[in-house]
């Protein structure tokens, strides 16, 4: 699935950071056409981005190959209430490239590392997106004394793509044939093949579909306006090859690798405020079966209970009108899910 809505994020030009540019103001986007913070973890730099004051901080974790922007409608409303941080991962946003294995493990000394030398104090309130929710998982079962609460939002699960190919043999079969997309993107970025002027449907997976030039200029009436510059980064960020390399290798790590060091790792959460966040629409513009969709959607609704009973307080909730970006799509309900589970860390 990650594999999925990865290539969905990334195959139709600005798709989830032009839909942010296109519906916020200048001030909005702002913070994200340069670094903020950058902090050494050893050998590479993590940007990271805080707002707000208070306690516990919230530590927002986007999903695969998205950055900090897709927490751009939620975080000015966290900051009101509490110290609120955003991060890119290594190789993804401003921040530096890491090395290789790009797994669980290997994000998680990251952060955990950038929360301490940025001198962000726990406790911690953790919301993860997507694969960050596997992240969240495994720092909370690493550091749970630093963790006062999660808010998962549409979350990867352990074994998810075990659980959706049981259902679904469409998903398996185009992932199989999909095991070489990120390589592909990776050797037109070191052979210079990635830029406007050459969008194609063979480039569309890799952030430049036909219509690439034609997004750009609609994003740039002003050339010195934020909406122009991040537009601009858009079709930068992909050039560069580490990039490539780290969602190729993120990628492999959530088939199996990711699962088993949750799992390893894993413990109750006693009665830690925990929300689980599921989209009601996760599956809108699939290309796989009705059928098939309908059965992934339960599996999705399954693997997300389970997590929920990871807390003897934990709450799963479905969220209608939202497709797998719950806080683009319905960025107030992850909102009041954050400010809920702050207000409980802190009785």
């Amino acid at each position: 699935m990650r594999r999925l809505l990865t290539f969905l994020a990334f195959a139709v030009g600005f798709t989830v950071c032009t839909g942010i540019a296109g519906s916020a103001g200048d001030s909005e986007l702002a913070p994200y056409v340069h670094p903020q913070q950058l902090v050494d973890v050893g050998g590479h730099k993590i940007n990271i981005y805080c707002t707000g004051h208070g306690s516990p901080s919230v530590i927002l974790d986007a999903g695969g190959g998205q950055t900090m922007l897709t927490w751009s409608k939620v975080q000015p409303a966290i900051a009101k209430f509490t110290r609120v941080c955003s991060y890119d991962r290594a190789s993804m946003g401003f921040s530096g490239d890491g090395p290789l294995p790009r797994d669980a493990n290997a994000i998680v000394t990251d952060l955990h590392t950038t929360l301490q030398r940025a001198h962000i104090a726990p406790p911690y309130v953790l919301v993860g997106h997507s694969s960050g929710g596997l992240y969240a998982l495994l720092y909370a079962n690493r550091y749970l004394h630093d963790v006062a609460g999660m808010v998962l939002v549409d979350p990867s699960f352990p074994n998810e793509a075990q659980a959706y190919y049981a259902v679904s043999p469409s998903m398996k079969r185009m992932n199989a044939a999909e095991v070489n997309d990120y390589k592909f993107c990776y050797q037109a970025a070191v052979h210079g093949k990635l830029n406007i002027n050459r969008g194609s449907k063979a480039y569309a997976m890799c952030g430049f579909p036909p219509n690439a030039a034609a997004e750009l200029k609609a994003n740039c009436a002003r050339k010195d306006s934020p909406s122009c510059k991040l537009a601009q980064l858009i079709f930068t960020r992909p050039l560069r090859p580490a990039l490539w390399l780290a969602l190729d290798s993120e990628d492999k790590a959530y088939g199996a690798t990711d699962s088993a060091e949750v799992l390893k790792a894993q413990r109750g959460y006693g009665a830690m405020p925990l929300t689980v966040l599921t989209a009601a629409d996760e599956m809108s513009g699939s290309p796989f079966p009705p059928a098939e969709n309908r059965a992934i959607q339960r599996a999705s609704n399954a693997g997300h209970i389970r997590l929920a009973r990871l807390s003897s307080a934990g709450v799963h909730s479905v969220v209608p009108h939202a497709g797998h970006f719950i806080q683009i799509d319905q960025p107030a309900v992850v909102i009041a899910a954050v400010a809920k589970v702050v207000s409980q860390a802190r009785r």
